[in-house]
């Protein structure tokens, strides 16, 4: 990252800090854009290894999102004859799906 050299003016003291030109913040000031934590005392490969887990998490809660999504819209329609069952109750729609299963001689009851 390419750094410049700031000067603060604080309390009439001048303070000179190097600041990382991306994000302006200080260079011992770096944190996780995804968790916040802070990373200056990391060395860049630690640094690195922590935002590719905090990446990898993000990733896998966002497969689990979507999986949570893709099961529920697959409540909405019967899988057998795909009847909409979206305002069906648990017991209702489990009994139709036996219904389904029975017409189609996939469950012998």
């Amino acid at each position: 990252a390419e750094v410049v050299r700031a000067i603060s003016r604080e309390d009439g003291k001048e303070e000179e800090k190097e600041r990382d030109i991306d994000t302006l913040l200080p260079i011992d000031d770096i944190c996780c854009p995804i968790c916040s934590k802070s990373l200056h005392h990391l060395s860049v490969t630690m640094r690195e290894a922590h935002l590719n887990r905090c990446a990898d998490m993000v990733e896998v809660a966002t497969r689990e999102e979507e999986e949570k999504v893709r099961r529920a819209n697959a409540k909405e329609k019967c899988r057998i004859c795909g009847v909409p069952q979206d305002h069906l109750s648990d017991k209702e729609r489990f009994s139709h799906v036996k219904q389904c299963l029975r017409r189609s001689s996939l469950l012998m009851l």
